[in-house]
């Protein structure tokens, strides 16, 4: 196989080491387009614009950890090389790391000679190839997310699998949330919930929708049954009923990227329908707050609520 022309991704939130390695790539006799990311949402947000041969990730580092976003890329690039680092190296995390399908794990400090030589036969291997669970592409997830953080003025907004707390997408303009963290945290909670809920009332309907409130952050969970569950995270100044609009749409538009690229339809949502209007509104441009308004599409309930937090 051909290893020139390769595409690199660097991820590490010390730029001054990642600038070295990327120029220990450049003086070699093979052609790397190498790229550098400060952190992993920086970097997904490279992966679902650009195809990656390679990448190389620190594992300890703000926001999301490399394990994490080596979680993230099993769902969103499983053809992808990866190569991890560590200053912090133990039999665990090289375990978990061996278990996401990484090609190497090596650990700091390393001579640069070494590192080449492991880039160019990671680059010379066969792929690692992890079927995605979920027949959704990465550009497309990322892509809904951020039009609903530019709708709605949130902080961050990103999907995560129903069964594994997986992040299969994320758009943010804060590193300061440890995202793999709150994911696993927030499908635990609800799941606990219904089981005491089923426990004192009966049945076993899970919650549709839950809403945390901050100090400095509220947060707000939507859940596409049998797919996966929105995480809205936004300030103060943003009304909950303008998230929960943008929400619904954001939904209705991931369920249709699955039926589209899924040769079975999607589980329906469990989230309460909308009335049909909506429905069919979403199904062109997003349709905007105001239009929303004009055109009046939307409930009396709903009205109602922004009344109430006004």
């Amino acid at each position: 196989m051909d290893d020139s022309n390769k595409n690199i991704l660097i991820v590490d939130d010390d730029i001054s080491l990642g600038e070295v390695l990327l120029q220990a790539l450049k003086y070699t006799d093979r052609t790397y387009d190498v790229r550098l990311a400060r952190d992993a949402d920086e970097a997904l947000a490279l992966i679902s614009r650009h195809h990656f041969d390679l990448v190389i990730t620190d594992i300890k580092m703000a926001g999301l950890s490399g394990l994490q976003l080596l979680e993230a890329l099993r769902q969103v690039a499983p053809d992808v090389q990866t190569i991890v680092m560590t200053a912090f190296d133990s039999t665990d995390i090289e375990d978990r790391a061996r278990s996401l399908g990484v090609y190497a794990y090596i650990a700091k400090p390393f001579a640069v000679q070494e590192f080449r030589a492991l880039v160019n036969d990671a680059l010379k291997s066969e792929a690692h190839s992890t079927p995605p669970k979920l027949a959704l592409q990465s550009q497309s997830v990322n892509e809904t997310l951020a039009e609903l953080r530019a709708n709605t003025g949130a902080h961050a907004a990103f999907f995560i699998e129903e069964e594994t707390a997986n992040i299969l997408g994320v758009a943010s303009d804060t590193n300061d949330l440890d995202l793999g963290a709150l994911a696993k945290a927030l499908l635990d909670i609800p799941n606990r919930m219904t089981a005491e809920v089923a426990r004192v009332f009966g049945g076993g309907s899970g919650f549709r929708r839950s809403q945390y409130i901050g100090e400095a952050f509220n947060l707000s969970t939507y859940r596409l049954t049998g797919k996966g569950l929105l995480i809205v995270v936004y300030g103060h100044h943003v009304k909950e009923g303008i998230i929960s609009f943008y929400a619904r749409q954001t939904l209705k538009a991931l369920a249709s990227a699955w039926q589209t690229e899924s040769s079975s339809p999607p589980a329906p949502s469990s989230l309460p329908e909308s009335p049909p209007e909506i429905t069919q509104a979403s199904t062109g441009e997003p349709m905007s707050f105001e239009q929303a308004l004009a055109e009046g599409l939307l409930d009396n309930d709903f009205l109602q609520t922004i009344e109430e937090e006004e």
